[in-house]
């Protein structure tokens, strides 16, 4: 039951345009443009990481050599909960079969599920965050700009995706939307730190969650009850801007906006 989940919440933080493609047979297109390729990478990547760390600190592997466990039951059962919260947290469905604060996961793991939150789905999908193909023109961007330090000054460089130039207004755009995003995050997990008792990890989770439109978060589902009443405006602002990425909901707190 837990595969077939995983599988519709791939679907749901996947392209849509890549669904039509398959649909018609081209299977290649599940691994022939940069996103997709970037997409595969940061699953595994993730799920690596954090299985590692959970084998490791649960002896997974120690217990097998000396025979006290069966070490392929226990990489299997792990590996299912591990890909589980992992696809849960990227496509942004907000599903667990663990919590993600429960002593299960380790600190390596938790530093992930935040990374997780800001990346978010594929472009095209019902995935919030940031979008797999945006952190994809940021990583070439940043390419870019250490590939230039080494040409000519005049050498002219572009930002290239799927071999195709990125118009340069859309990488000020993606370049805004990711600063404007960390500074959310930074005066939301403030703001909680300051009227709440939770620790750092769990105040920025807060907001990590709800820019994302994810659910799941290090504070309690008990405590969220709680929360200051600013807090609680400040995460409701936080969603509304995630699900319309940012740059429209700030747009109506300039004054022109409102002109006829």
């Amino acid at each position: 039951m837990e595969y077939i989940l995983i599988l519709g919440m791939l679907l749901g933080g996947i392209n849509f345009l890549i669904h039509y493609r398959v649909l018609k047979g081209q299977w290649k297109a599940l691994g022939d443009n940069t996103e997709m390729r970037l997409w595969w990478g940061l699953i595994a990547g993730f799920v690596l990481i954090i299985l590692l760390e959970r084998t490791v600190k649960a002896g997974a592997f120690l217990s097998a050599v000396t025979g006290t466990a069966p070490f392929l039951s226990v990489l299997e059962e792990n590996t299912r909960l591990v890909l589980f919260q992992v696809i849960s947290i990227l496509t942004t469905t907000g599903f667990g079969t663990r919590d993600i604060g429960d002593p299960f996961f380790g600190h390596a793991a938790r530093q992930m599920f935040l990374v997780m939150m800001v990346i978010g789905g594929c472009v095209g999908s019902t995935g919030g965050g940031i979008k797999v193909l945006r952190i994809g023109i940021l990583l070439q961007l940043a390419k870019q700009q250490v590939y230039r330090l080494r040409t000519p000054p005049r050498a002219v460089t572009r930002v290239l995706i799927d071999g195709k130039p990125v118009d340069e207004r859309e990488i000020y755009r993606v370049s805004s939307l990711f600063f404007m995003w960390i500074a959310l995050l930074v005066i939301g997990g403030c703001c909680t730190a300051l009227l709440s008792g939770w620790d750092m990890t769990q105040s920025f989770s807060g907001m990590f969650s709800a820019l994302g439109n994810i659910g799941p978060c290090f504070i309690p589902v008990s405590g969220m009850g709680q929360l200051h009443a600013l807090i609680k405006i400040v995460y409701i602002f936080g969603m509304l801007a995630g699900r319309l990425e940012i740059l429209p909901v700030l747009l109506l707190f300039h004054r022109k906006a409102w002109r006829g």
